[in-house]
């Protein structure tokens, strides 16, 4: 009824309902291992090195910018691990930029005072003065982009009206549609901003579709964007012998950027002066190389670590008579020895797809979690029946008695990329990709920042060799064992 005064005891939050009672937190954790992020970045930076190392012998005289060269792209919140806290971290080891797409990640990673400008992907068409990035504009800390001409009018109102300059990137549609202009029309662009007496360009920047599947199509693009910065005198640093000169010189801070992770180890002629990378420093990349003979620093993609590991635990544990069904739609049944299954407190709600249910029509998994068995042993076991919103079971019926446990810590995710639950690998059997993996993880989902001592987990690599279970066994099973969660 509306007007009513709300009870007492509905005002005060839920966790404090319960008198004396810790805040309820999720029984699964995102564990976000900082020490493989740096790993990460040092593989990005040394690549960059080497790449910057080769041009400066073959070209007389040419000279590469003050600063690593990485932009670190942290849209979504960083993928979902916690932008600000990735950010904070990539900062103390050197960064040129981060990117974002939405003003308000910007304005998020205000608050880390990292000193690193941030560039705002998406069109900004509008900014007042009391806004926070306006105080950020003034310093250089927030860069706008430039997609056409109602942007850089934009922009002009922006800083006119603010009595500020801005620092502004082109961005140049070279084939991938879905923002920037032309070369023609970015050619216009880039004129007008060097004219402009409070705009100051930044930097020129383009974006590959296909650099993951396509050699052709990605060097179609770059070639694209060569030939629009050979329509003006480029700084020394970046001079190419045989270009044509224009008019117009660009500015000797000018950050030229075009290459994506993918395009980064695929050619290093994508470099220029600057190299946006987003999931590579996360530690995923060469997965997805849909033609790996094609990429130049495929080994520098194969030392890259993954930072993530999603752990969980076993809340039940049960043994099924023969022909029992598990799961919505009862898709999965057991045969006729019988099978023990595991409950896990992971859905789909936690970003865990539906897609990964087991096949409808055969029962035949489509993924696999990992634990440590109570010997020490590392094993696979399948995942049974349909993803529910919070749960989905395991088959725990090969594994001997007392090998697991109500509680045994479980990996729903694994940061081992020869376990068959690395997330490259979960995201192509739900017919997706690893930026949406990542993506779609639940702010629900504890995140836990671990890093030298921290590190609860072994190495990937000082890990035993996981063992692929399959299948009930034929062994005789108690009817049930560890019924519920206390």
């Amino acid at each position: 009824m509306a007007g009513l005064p709300r009870p007492a005891h509905l005002l005060r939050p839920l966790a404090t309902i319960a008198k004396g009672r810790p805040p309820v937190t999720h029984p699964s954790t995102l564990h976000i291992d900082l020490d493989a992020l740096s790993a990460n970045h040092r593989v990005v930076s040394q690549a960059l090195a080497a790449d910057r190392a080769a041009v400066a012998s073959d070209r007389a005289g040419l000279r590469h910018p003050a600063g690593s060269g990485v932009c670190a792209v942290l849209k979504a919140d960083g993928y979902s691990l916690g932008a600000a806290r990735l950010a904070k971290k990539l900062a103390s080891l050197g960064l040129d930029l981060i990117a974002v797409y939405h003003p308000d990640e910007a304005r998020e990673l205000l608050n880390t005072h990292l000193g690193v400008p941030v560039l705002i992907f998406m069109p900004v068409h509008a900014l007042a003065r009391d806004d926070r990035l306006f105080h950020a504009l003034s310093r250089g800390l927030i860069h706008l982009s430039i997609h056409d001409r109602s942007c850089f009018d934009a922009a002009a109102d922006i800083a006119d009206s603010l009595g500020i300059s801005i620092p502004v990137h082109i961005a140049v549609d070279t084939g991938m549609a879905r923002a920037g202009s032309p070369p023609d029309e970015a050619y216009e662009l880039i004129n007008l901003v060097l004219d402009h007496p409070r705009l100051r360009l930044a930097g020129l920047a383009t974006h590959f579709a296909s650099a993951d599947s396509s050699d052709e199509l990605t060097r179609n693009q770059l070639a694209a964007f060569d030939d629009l910065l050979g329509r003006f005198v480029l700084p020394p640093r970046l001079s190419r012998a045989g270009g044509v000169e224009s008019r117009r010189v660009l500015p000797a801070d000018l950050r030229i950027h075009a290459a994506n992770s993918f395009a980064f180890f695929r050619t290093t002629a994508a470099h220029f002066t600057t190299v946006r990378v987003g999931i590579a420093l996360l530690g995923y990349a060469g997965e997805e190389f849909a033609d790996p003979q094609n990429f130049a620093l495929r080994d520098a993609a194969e030392r890259l670590t993954p930072i993530l590991r999603w752990s969980s635990s076993i809340v039940q544990i049960k043994v099924l008579p023969p022909g029992a069904t598990v799961g919505y739609g009862s898709t999965w049944r057991a045969p006729d020895a019988g099978a023990r299954i595991g409950t896990l407190p992971v859905g789909y709600a936690d970003g865990y797809p539906v897609a990964l249910s087991s096949d409808a029509v055969t029962g035949a998994p489509r993924a696999h979690v990992t634990l440590t068995t109570a010997a020490g042993e590392r094993v696979a076991v399948p995942v049974l029946g349909r993803v529910s919103m919070d749960q989905i079971t395991v088959d725990l019926s090969r594994l001997p008695d007392g090998a697991v446990h109500r509680g045994h810590a479980v990996d729903v995710v694994s940061n081992d990329p020869t376990e068959p639950n690395h997330l490259p690998k979960l995201a192509r059997a739900a017919g997706s990709m690893t930026h949406e993996m990542l993506c779609r993880l639940s702010a629900r989902l504890d995140r836990r920042y671990v890093a030298g001592a921290q590190r609860a987990e072994p190495a990937a690599s000082t890990r035993p060799a996981t063992v692929a279970v399959h299948g009930p066994s034929e062994r005789p099973m108690k009817r049930h064992e560890n019924l519920t969660a206390q």
